[in-house]
């Protein structure tokens, strides 16, 4: 077939040539639509919008965790560790549902001290706000009776989170589209999740705070009088750039 149209069109151009403008044209119709079909071709394999739909970042209730190492001769809390849990009581009330949990181990080498370590945590926990009523002091058995089991208090909160990242499925040598391999911005996503300060701002953006009337009263009085309503900076807050060396 194509053959004989190459021998139609050797005829066409024996016995009657066209000018040169109109094959000028040809030559560009015909390029045009090798490149659109190449374009198509190429737009068609790319994915738009793969990571967010392969590891999409979610809400859950999740707990939230601090453990408490305790040795066998230990019987109250060091003072930098009982900062640290009046810390995280504050937390529980301020991103939690304000209950608080002290899981302490049982049948561990140290489960005497653990139980006297607990008493004062409780103690940090309530000088922190946290109401008497919502702590929850609670046992976990541990297998080994040689072991210094840690005591873990926890809370539930509203935690972002995806899916665990690590698995990979595809061989990148492989790849012979151009699409995004199966782990492609697993981290990105994931590193988000666990950035984010208020979960809660991935769903729904906080509301505007209200103006300072105080500035927009200074703002006013000086539009009236035809001043500036700029903030007037000095010599010394234009941002030179500092000398380096002698």
């Amino acid at each position: 077939m194509t053959g004989q149209r190459s021998t139609r069109l050797q005829r066409q151009t024996v016995l009657r040539r066209p000018a040169p403008r109109l094959v000028a044209l040809a030559a560009l119709a015909m390029g045009v639509a090798a490149l659109a079909g190449c374009k198509s071709q190429t737009t068609g394999a790319i994915a738009t919008d793969g990571y967010r739909t392969r590891h999409p970042i979610v809400l859950a209730e999740a707990p939230e965790t601090f453990d408490i190492p305790v040795g066998r001769a230990t019987r109250t809390l060091a003072p930098s560790l009982a900062r640290k849990v009046r810390a995280f009581g504050r937390d529980a009330l301020k991103r939690g549902d304000g209950g608080v949990e002290i899981l302490v181990p049982a049948g561990s080498a140290n489960e005497t001290a653990a139980i006297s370590v607990a008493r004062h945590i409780h103690a940090e926990l309530t000088a922190a706000g946290v109401p008497r009523g919502v702590i929850s002091p609670l046992t976990y058995r541990v297998d080994d009776p040689l072991a210094e089991a840690p005591i873990r208090i926890s809370y539930l909160r509203m935690q972002a989170m995806t899916d665990r990242c690590g698995i990979w499925r595809d061989d990148l040598t492989a790849k012979h589209q151009n699409t995004g391999y199966d782990e492609f911005g697993c981290a990105t996503q994931s590193n988000l999740a666990a950035m984010v300060a208020d979960p809660t701002d991935l769903i729904q953006p906080r509301a505007a705070t209200p103006g300072d009337p105080a500035r927009r009263g200074v703002v006013f009085d000086k539009y009236r009088k035809g001043e500036k309503t700029a903030t007037e900076y000095g010599d010394d807050d234009k941002g030179n750039v500092a000398k380096v060396g002698g």
